[in-house]
């Protein structure tokens, strides 16, 4: 099993189960790897050499699991016979909802809020809610069943 292709590849599709378990998966493995890692160095005692070792890896681990969770939102949607366009849309959705947010603090308490956080929730939930396409299309075949890639 390729686990890097499984995790970084825009190309072909990806079941329900393996997108739940890449997302969340990897998602806890790159937010845990910089804890773990620093509370075994701390051990050493570091102070701040430790504190920009730490906030170096979770820069590098954040930016993994961006890349990785686009590939494989971009491969489920391929799987529900989307384009991966529709992913980066949404993407840029989420990020203008970011930026809004910074802008105006109490966003999700007006009706720019709400359009913005309604499709945005219902893209992502669609994802994982939306049966794949059952035979081949454009994409490639129907993903395996189960769990693993």
């Amino acid at each position: 099993m390729n686990w890097v292709r499984f995790l970084f590849s825009f190309k072909g599709r990806i079941n329900r189960l393996q997108a739940l378990l890449g997302l969340y998966g990897f998602g806890v493995l790159c937010m845990l790897a910089p804890i773990l890692l620093t509370l075994i160095l701390g051990q050493t005692g570091g102070g701040i050499l430790l504190a920009s070792a730490f906030g170096a890896l979770f820069m590098v681990s954040f930016a993994f699991m961006v890349v990785s969770q686009i590939a494989i939102a971009v491969r489920r949607a391929h799987d529900v016979g989307l384009s991966g366009w529709a992913v980066i849309w949404w993407f840029a959705l989420v990020c203008a909802l970011v930026a809004a947010k910074q802008i105006w603090p109490s966003i999700e308490a007006s009706w720019l809020g709400l359009v913005l956080i309604a499709p945005t929730a219902l893209a992502a939930f669609s994802l994982f809610v939306v049966p794949g396409q059952p035979l081949a299309h454009r994409f490639g075949d129907p993903p395996r069943a189960g769990w693993l890639p």
